[in-house]
């Protein structure tokens, strides 16, 4: 087995949450006091740092009521850096602006949901320090009593005429996110089982060569496939205890994910592209990965 590269420690170093607000509902109030607690909490742990923990809410402008909360919270919180960014309401558009707008070295996406807490991070954090990402697993709904049989005699098999060990998966993600997870790993590579759930934990420096391209929920999978292409060390999946309908994210389409899916598979873009007040890179300067096919 090879031996993977040591990884600067980074658990504790100051993080950027960027929570996604998408859907009608209006804003959780709990949610972002949750948010900002476990912040601040965090940093007066760790140390009394220069640099804040910081907290970016994204919403698609249909949450009026979000300004004047946003400003009483940062007057109560002034420990936690605290903003507000507009995103059209597509996944993929959203988590692009988040994550390019997040500073610190540690970086986790999540919804804005009740059902995604912070104390989920603790087991991430856990395991940080010794790879690029980590990402969860959706495991609040138990498997189909069939499945899980059949499952039983799967691993059986390749046990006795393989000698492999697989564990059973924590959970039932429906047929679409087990689907997901199929096309996910013939098309990408991508071996984690859960490529859908949008509570993940990444050391930013990824960020510059893994841009995210797709502008919706498809961008979830295309954040770990690009990480995988290039290489990153990836940990295991953290159980949830939430399904995969509580996600309160919009899902795309399956034929707008089927488009994105080919244009990404078929022109993958692993540069970041310059800010508005920084010169376009010459042709020669970018680096371009080859399509698959070629």
């Amino acid at each position: 087995m090879p031996d993977f590269p040591e990884l600067p420690p980074i658990a504790d170093a100051p993080l950027s949450v960027v929570l996604l607000t998408l859907r009608g509902a209006s804003a959780h109030e709990q949610v972002l006091l949750r948010w900002l607690t476990y912040l601040q909490g965090r940093r007066s742990e760790i140390s009394a740092g220069e640099q804040a923990e910081q907290l970016l809410v994204v919403e698609d402008g249909s949450f009026p009521d979000l300004i004047p909360l946003l400003e009483r919270l940062a007057s109560q919180y002034p420990s936690v850096a605290l903003e507000r960014m507009v995103a059209p309401g597509r996944v993929g558009e959203a988590l692009r602006l988040g994550l390019a707008a997040a500073t610190r070295p540690l970086v986790a996406c999540a919804p804005c949901s009740p059902h995604y807490l912070p104390e989920f991070l603790k087991e991430m954090l856990a395991a940080i320090d010794r790879v690029h990402l980590v990402s969860g697993y959706r495991a609040g709904q138990p498997m189909p009593t069939l499945l899980r049989l059949l499952g039983q005699i799967y691993r059986l098999f390749l046990t006795v005429v393989l000698g492999l060990r697989l564990p059973p998966l924590p959970g039932w993600l429906g047929w679409r996110g087990h689907l997901a997870h199929l096309a996910a790993r013939v098309f990408f590579g991508v071996r984690y089982q859960d490529v859908g759930c949008p509570l993940r934990l990444l050391r930013r420096e990824i960020l510059a060569c893994i841009p995210i391209q797709s502008s919706g929920s498809l961008a979830l999978i295309e954040l770990l496939a690009k990480a995988n292409f290039t290489t990153c060390m990836m940990g295991e999946e953290v159980p949830l205890p939430v399904t995969p309908v509580q996600d309160s994210l919009p899902t795309t389409p399956w034929w707008d994910s089927l488009r994105e899916g080919y244009r990404l598979f078929s022109h993958p873009t692993f540069t970041r592209p310059p800010a508005p007040s920084e010169p376009i890179p010459s042709q020669k300067n970018q680096e371009s990965v080859p399509s698959p096919e070629g």
